[in-house]
């Protein structure tokens, strides 16, 4: 999946890993009919749902078959419960989506270069009962706010974490690194 596309595109594949990126111009993915795909934080999954891309996994070989036999038609995909439906559109109307996913990563990236640093971090290495939104991501602090309030029998995995600013901090450290990157 390390193309780009000149055209808004939906990818129909057997198999993603998830630490693949989601593609230019790719409006969805659709894993057919496999029973190894990617969980809800996989790296593409994080993408995709950032970028407003579809990824879904089609399970019903029928289905897989249709929708096989529709490449090369513009289709317009909803999903309705836990079916994936489409309709063939004229390929000169204008999307209905507020923005391509091209945009909607620029626009991602410009508000990121607006961004304040995060503050210097005070030690290199940090235990669950220091994390906060200041030193580390969504995922650390989610375990964090976790922790105590699941019922008896289920555990929050111990969990440590290197603040922001940590890595690049280290790479600093090494003087010829830089050329290197």
């Amino acid at each position: 999946m390390h193309n780009v596309y000149d055209r808004r595109t939906v990818l129909l594949v057997d198999k993603i890993t998830g630490e693949e990126e989601v593609p230019a111009n790719v409006q969805a993915i659709i894993i057919l009919n496999s029973s190894d795909y990617p969980d809800v934080l996989a790296h593409v999954s994080v993408r995709a749902r950032n970028l407003k891309v579809m990824l879904v996994v089609l399970f019903d070989d029928a289905a897989c078959k249709e929708l096989i036999d529709q490449e090369g038609r513009h289709l317009i995909f909803s999903i309705e419960g836990s079916h994936v439906k489409y309709q063939e559109q004229n390929p000169n109307l204008p999307l209905a989506r507020r923005a391509s996913s091209h945009l909607i990563l620029q626009s991602a990236i410009d508000e990121a270069a607006r961004l304040e640093p995060p503050p210097m971090f005070s030690r290199s290495f940090l235990r669950m009962n220091e994390f906060s939104p200041d030193h580390m991501g969504a995922k650390s602090n989610n375990l964090k706010i976790l922790q105590g309030k699941l019922p008896a029998g289920a555990k929050v995995p111990e969990s440590a974490t290197i603040p922001f600013q940590m890595p690049e901090y280290s790479l600093r450290l090494e003087p010829g690194i830089n050329s290197q990157l």
